[in-house]
């Protein structure tokens, strides 16, 4: 083929200089100055063109003592206290054709990981109308990035520092989501395009002076993810090795597509759904979590609400991704 391409026509002799074709614009592009720029925050990048941050804020945090713990057994799990780490912070534009996203790249201080954590969350049609004021209809909002990255990433869920805190030490992916439009999902390019998903992972290495690689990729999305996860898991294993998947308390006990040779770890609060082949997390094996006393006396555990904003979205969302990957 490029010797077809280079070949001269016979008989013909050049007019003069080819016209120059148009330069494309690379699908990604580092936004991380912008983005603190326009939310008034310090940019002091490192080498990586990174941003170091502490993940949590807090000096220190509880997570599941893993030593203490077993698939299948039913006992009250035990919890340790574990000091806070830094992460490096990267935002990315990504683009193919009209459609959008940003990506927050979240890297370990002093570690070149050499394996990824592609991060799903729940859906913002969940909470549109939050979202929506908030800028969620814009892909690259700062307001949005900066929502997700203290309450998904950093604090709250601490997806990051969860993984940060593990002995699992990976680049953290997450793709922001955008409100659904008519012509693009939440995710847009990257709901079931592998290959853009691992351009995109090669120019995000570059753009960071190869502060991570991804011989290997985990995959793990929260609640409603698990709709978009499992075509995306089935897009990007063709083009990248899957290692493992994690499910966490998925709607309707749905289970996530597992590729050929990868492990898969599933937890269930049981307020979500029940199934076979998960790890269940009822209420009882909550009891030694921090807030749970005081939860279960001011009457929250009585409604169906009040029990998901417990056991969904505390204790499954803000603890078992980092026992998932120690136990895998």
């Amino acid at each position: 083929m490029e010797e077809l391409e280079h070949r001269e026509r016979e008989g013909r002799e050049p007019e003069g200089p080819s016209p120059e074709k148009p330069v494309a614009e690379p699908p990604v592009r580092d936004i991380t100055k912008k983005v603190f720029d326009g939310l008034g925050l310090p940019f002091s990048p490192d080498g990586n063109n990174l941003v170091p941050i502490a993940m949590p804020t807090a000096s220190t945090f509880k997570v599941i003592d893993e030593s203490r713990f077993a698939f299948g057994r039913k006992d009250p799990l035990q919890f340790r206290d574990v000091p806070n780490n830094i992460g490096r912070i990267g935002i990315f534009a990504a683009k193919k054709g009209a459609s959008e996203r940003a990506v927050i790249l979240v890297v370990p201080k002093g570690a070149t990981p050499d394996s990824v954590l592609a991060v799903i969350s729940t859906r913002f049609s969940q909470n549109a109308d939050f979202f929506q004021k908030i800028g969620g209809g814009d892909p690259l909002s700062p307001k949005v990035i900066l929502f997700l990255l203290n309450s998904h990433l950093k604090d709250n869920h601490g997806w990051a520092s969860q993984m940060l805190a593990s002995s699992k030490q990976m680049a953290v992916v997450y793709i922001v989501r955008s409100l659904a439009s008519k012509t693009s999902g939440e995710l847009g390019p990257f709901a079931t395009d592998g290959a853009f998903f691992r351009q995109c992972l090669v120019q995000m290495k570059a753009l960071t002076n190869n502060s991570f690689s991804f011989g290997s990729l985990t995959a793990m999305s929260f609640s409603l993810g698990i709709a978009d996860l499992n075509p995306f898991v089935g897009a990007i294993s063709k083009h990248l090795k899957v290692a493992r998947v994690i499910n966490l308390d998925p709607q309707h006990a749905i289970h996530a597509l597992r590729p050929k040779g990868a492990a898969a770890v599933e937890f269930l609060s049981g307020e979500t759904g029940v199934g076979p082949g998960f790890e269940l997390l009822p209420e009882p094996r909550w009891v030694n979590e921090e807030l749970f006393k005081a939860k279960k006396a001011s009457g929250a555990f009585k409604t169906k609400q009040g029990r998901l904003i417990y056991f969904h979205d505390r204790c499954i969302a803000n603890y078992t991704l980092r026992l998932a990957l120690e136990k895998s």
